[in-house]
């Protein structure tokens, strides 16, 4: 004989069920039970940042510490000009 130990848990919550079945909830009316622990994902390779979106770090401080005021010893920076680009 085999078997299995899981660990499963089951919610319920109380939402407007009549007539958006949950979508919209105003006035709670019904409790509507969810398995919330069985899901099928499909999973897609990810992007690997540092080849598709070049960035030089030490450029990049060079350019905002022009103009700004560094205290290394303190560890503060202040007067940071707004880069010449937009982050999108």
């Amino acid at each position: 004989m085999k078997s299995i130990r899981l660990e499963h848990m089951w919610v319920e919550a109380f939402v407007d069920y009549n007539p958006s079945r949950g979508a919209v909830n105003r006035n709670p009316n019904t409790w509507v039970p969810m398995d919330a622990s069985f899901k099928q994902y499909q999973f897609t390779q990810g992007m690997d940042v540092k080849t598709n979106v070049p960035f030089d770090a030490n450029t990049f401080l060079t350019q905002i510490q022009q103009g700004a005021t560094v205290n290394d010893t303190k560890g503060w920076v202040q007067n940071v000009d707004q880069p010449p680009y937009k982050l999108r």
